[in-house]
């Protein structure tokens, strides 16, 4: 995101973001999920407003009071947001989108402290998918286009089940004379 489209979320929301998340978004943490609008941190300015007023009127449930601001979901229907009355810009995690659902609950005291773990699990995860967290969106479609599903540890345990099976049976064989 730019300066340009940050200023754009807060005039569409009449809201007035954390630094720490400006920060963040002027500098995406994780690269190859940069532009994107399919994880728990969203870099698509436009997909950030259309979903937050849509939280805001209600389509997802109870309407969402301004001073609750969406990041994003992994396509789980469960966001994130920031309590922008928070002086700490405390996350929540909000199930199905119900900030009143009792699964509802403040998951972090910071931004700052969400972010820290976002990028690790997100780079690990990304990692685990033979994804270079540091390459480009296209390089990370173009990954998750080949293994469509699989993961990339997920083929490689694949292999090496198959190689362990090969090898027991050779050891076999060779034990038994047969």
């Amino acid at each position: 995101m730019t300066e340009d489209d940050l200023r754009a979320i807060e005039r569409s929301l009449s809201i007035e973001l954390p630094s720490a998340y400006r920060a963040a978004m002027l500098s995406f943490p994780v690269p190859a999920f940069a532009l994107s609008s399919d994880t728990e941190l969203w870099d698509d300015a436009s997909a950030v407003v259309t979903f937050n007023q849509e939280l805001r009127n209600g389509q997802s449930g109870d309407p969402w009071p301004a001073h609750m601001f969406a990041l994003g979901h992994a396509g789980d229907g469960s966001p994130s947001a920031i309590d922008l009355n928070s002086p700490d810009a405390a996350v929540w995690w909000v199930d199905r989108c119900g900030l009143s659902n009792d699964e509802s609950y403040e998951s972090h005291a910071s931004f700052d402290v969400w972010l820290t773990e976002y990028v690790e699990h997100t780079r690990h995860d990304a990692e685990a998918n033979c994804i270079d967290p540091d390459g480009t969106p296209a390089e990370r479609e173009a990954v998750e286009a080949e293994f469509a599903g699989t993961g990339c540890w997920d083929l490689l345990k694949i292999i090496g089940a198959v190689i362990v099976a090969a090898i027991l049976y050779v050891v076999v064989r060779v034990w038994t004379g047969w």
